[in-house]
């Protein structure tokens, strides 16, 4: 990384829900990450998961550590994810199409 920032684009922003709004919204949020990733991630899934049993431990194993062992994330949670893909845009897509399913050979 070079150190340019850029300002996001309105595109993106525009209709976001994403608590990160500038470079120093982003800046804060990294070392909060750094500085305790389960809780970081724990925090962010609470509010954007519709948990069934939310879970205590985020990440289970290290990218550093692992070298392509398993690791596992959220692990003790329990979630229906229609809930939380599907469910939570019903009131205003209810009438959309939500999959489009296509089959591996042709008439599947």
């Amino acid at each position: 990384m070079n150190g340019d920032t850029y300002d996001i684009p309105a595109r993106v922003r525009e209709g976001s829900t994403s608590d990160i709004r500038s470079i120093d919204d982003w800046r804060r949020a990294y070392l909060d990450c750094q500085a305790d990733p389960d809780g970081f991630w724990l925090d962010v899934t609470r509010d954007l998961v519709e948990w069934r049993a939310a879970p205590t431990v985020g990440l289970e194993g290290d990218y550093r550590h692992i070298k392509g062992g398993p690791f596992t994330w959220f692990g003790d949670g329990q979630l229906n994810v229609t809930e939380t893909c599907l469910d939570q845009h019903l009131e205003e897509r209810g009438d959309k199409t939500a999959i489009l399913w296509e089959g591996d050979e042709p008439g599947d």
